[in-house]
């Protein structure tokens, strides 16, 4: 459910009194939830029966629990963030072996014991009978019911690396708003904060250039590694997999964005709303989800058709000032064996040697020739032109 169909739902549970904070907090609420490895639409699910979305004007509710914690001095109520903290740190499935897992869920979380039929001493109502709301709302949300568990794979934007994997109140939202919860929102109730991340005005990175290559668009190209970066170890959508295992698709896209925003980093890509790799998995993605990305931001005027091709299609592309992303057979090592992976070609010599932007091997692994090399195409597959919108530099005549 998006950020404003759940804000509409939550004035809707109260008939429409007080004022929620849905729209300020949903996205921080759903990126703590992905950063804790908790589902969020559980999370979402529970803030919005415990207080209408952190309502605090409600008339008939003068003490609000965000997240229904209470009793806890560290934890004050009408705090969203140390409420939200506290809750994802929570895992009542397992606390009542004899219930069924949401049932102990429910159970667990309303009364702290595993007595389906105690009721609540503030609200008179049971396990049981909070295991049928908490039913009803999650299907409110997804339209679905009750998953095996609350856990899904850790992802998540900014989890700060700190200890406990829960971000410092902040998520860069896909229109670049840096969101801090406490923040101040505009009149409509959305969330004015600092740029950062993949604010829209922020500067490229530049590519690096290849020496002594006879035509190349290298330096509109920044090379970027699905391994060994701060994004490198983030589960995949689709749960199973990472960006560092499987990510060489969102990986050479970002190549090609990074020197337009520095900030379209792999996960930025595969997480923002809308992504075509929102189903991603430790399978990978193809050069259509590629092409879609692309066209999302922006390049629909610029990137061509998926089509087979081979290196003469490749050297001309380049020489027209196109980068191109190939989808290939690619050498794992000595052996012989090869796998699907997606990198970018970005020059090419006066003998005709293609030079890449390899998200996982070398990029200085040769292109083709004899021989199993680690990284070495054996075959292509497909390609996707890319025109940049510069020429190719030092372009054979």
């Amino acid at each position: 459910m998006s950020k404003d169909d759940y804000a509409d739902l939550a004035s809707r549970w109260v008939d429409n009194q007080g004022k929620s904070h849905a729209k300020e907090c949903y996205y921080d609420a759903v990126n703590r939830s992905l950063c804790a490895g908790i589902d969020p639409n559980y999370t979402l699910a529970i803030w919005l029966h415990e207080s209408g979305a952190s309502n605090y004007d409600l008339p008939t509710r003068p003490d609000i629990e965000d997240f229904g914690i209470h009793g806890s001095q560290s934890v004050p109520t009408e705090n969203f963030d140390l409420q939200i903290k506290y809750f994802l740190t929570l895992d009542m499935g397992p606390h009542c072996p004899d219930l069924p897992y949401w049932l102990s869920v429910s159970t667990n979380f309303l009364t702290g014991g595993c007595d389906p039929d105690l009721q609540n001493d503030i609200y008179p109502i049971t396990g049981r009978m909070y295991y049928g709301e908490l039913q009803a709302t999650y299907n409110l949300l997804t339209g679905s019911s009750l998953p095996a568990t609350i856990h899904v794979p850790p992802r998540g934007s900014q989890c700060s690396g700190s200890k406990d994997g829960l971000p410092d109140n902040e998520y860069i939202r896909p229109d670049g708003v840096l969101m801090e919860c406490d923040g101040p929102v505009d009149e409509n109730g959305n969330f004015i904060g600092n740029p950062g991340g993949v604010d829209p005005d922020s500067s490229g990175k530049p590519g690096e250039p290849i020496p002594g290559v006879s035509c190349s668009v290298a330096e509109f190209v920044k090379s970027t590694k699905q391994c060994g970066e701060s994004w490198s170890n983030m589960g995949l959508p689709g749960g199973s997999g990472t960006i560092c295992s499987a990510g060489c698709g969102p990986s050479s896209v970002s190549s090609i964005l990074r020197p337009i925003n520095g900030g379209w980093t792999p996960n930025t890509i595969i997480f923002e709303t809308g992504s075509p790799y929102s189903n991603m998995g430790g399978e990978g993605s193809s050069l259509g989800d590629a092409r879609n990305s692309l066209i999302d931001h922006g390049f629909a005027n610029k990137v061509g058709q998926v089509q087979s091709c081979s290196t003469d299609d490749v050297s001309n592309w380049i020489r027209q000032g196109q980068a191109v992303i190939l989808l290939a057979n690619s050498y794992t090592g000595s052996s012989g064996g090869t796998i699907g992976h997606i990198l970018v070609a970005v020059g090419i010599d006066d003998a005709g040697v293609i030079y890449t932007k390899d998200p996982y091997y070398s990029n200085e692994t040769p292109f083709g020739g004899s021989g199993a090399i680690a990284g070495k195409i054996k075959e292509l597959r497909q390609c996707l032109p890319v025109d940049l919108g510069e020429p190719c530099r030092n372009k054979i005549k």
